[in-house]
């Protein structure tokens, strides 16, 4: 049978696990076990078998967890989780009237943090596709059903490197800005979204960048072009210019939020 873009999104959005799920596995005691492997190892001189610990306390609701750093002073280890669920039952109830509720793929990243006195763990919600933009995405880069999910979760790394420059950036966190992200030779159109959660046993307003819409380079002026290219370098490890500058440089690609160029 022949797949179509909505087909090929369908099948891999209902092949991922319910947010739901992974927010009762963070509030439960599960979250406790993978803790607790982790401080076993943080003891290690070298990292070991901290990988295999901690990824067999996941529950399947994570990918294969990684060492991010690993010295005297502190040890870090990461780990993505995909999850689907509509939009409003995630971020903010009623945040922006005019993204319709559609069922989404989101990625939460969980990070667990030791040194010589405590180990803690982190696990935030930073970035979204939307069902119709993921059926662009697969639409205009004429992907396949493997291609298709594998480029789903490009975009969404697109955007989470992307979001790591709004905290510290001049725009608030309860307002909802549009944006233009490069991904290979199309723009993902994305818009930040506030999101309510506790981060190292801190209450706050996060944000999200969700995407909602997918362009081609033709659709796009020359300004937006050379925009997206010079934020495309800044995205690469060679080319960023540093937290505060990329933040800056996030402010700057900050505009209204545009509802026709959504994915419908």
């Amino acid at each position: 049978m022949t797949q179509t873009p909505s087909s090929i999104a369908l099948d891999y959005i209902d092949g991922q696990k319910p947010h739901s799920r992974l927010d009762s596995w963070l509030k439960g005691r599960e979250i406790d076990r993978a803790m607790k492997a982790m401080n076993v190892s943080a003891v290690a001189k070298k990292p070991g078998r901290v990988t295999k610990r901690v990824g067999k306390e996941l529950s399947n609701l994570f990918e294969a967890p990684r060492v991010v750093q690993w010295d005297k002073g502190m040890k870090v280890v990461y780990a993505p989780s995909f999850t689907e669920e509509k939009l409003g039952a995630v971020l903010r109830d009623g945040a922006f009237k005019d993204l319709p509720d559609a069922r989404a793929i989101f990625q939460t990243d969980l990070y667990f943090r030791s040194n010589d006195e405590v180990t803690e763990v982190n696990a935030s919600t930073i970035s979204a596709i939307t069902e119709p933009a993921m059926r662009s995405l697969i639409e205009k880069g004429d992907f396949d059903h493997e291609n298709g999910g594998l480029q789903t979760k490009k975009a969404l790394t697109r955007a989470r490197i992307f979001q790591t420059g709004l905290p510290e950036s001049d725009i608030d966190p309860e307002d909802v800005r549009q944006f233009l992200i490069p991904q290979d030779d199309l723009a993902l159109v994305a818009i930040s979204m506030p999101i309510d959660r506790v981060e190292f046993d801190e209450e706050k307003t996060g944000q999200v960048v969700v995407i909602v819409g997918v362009l081609e380079r033709d659709d796009l002026s020359t300004d937006e072009i050379e925009k997206l290219d010079s934020l495309a370098h800044a995205m690469t490890r060679e080319g960023h210019p540093g937290a505060d500058a990329f933040s800056a440089l996030v402010s700057a690609h900050a505009g209204p939020v545009d509802p026709a160029s959504f994915a419908v």
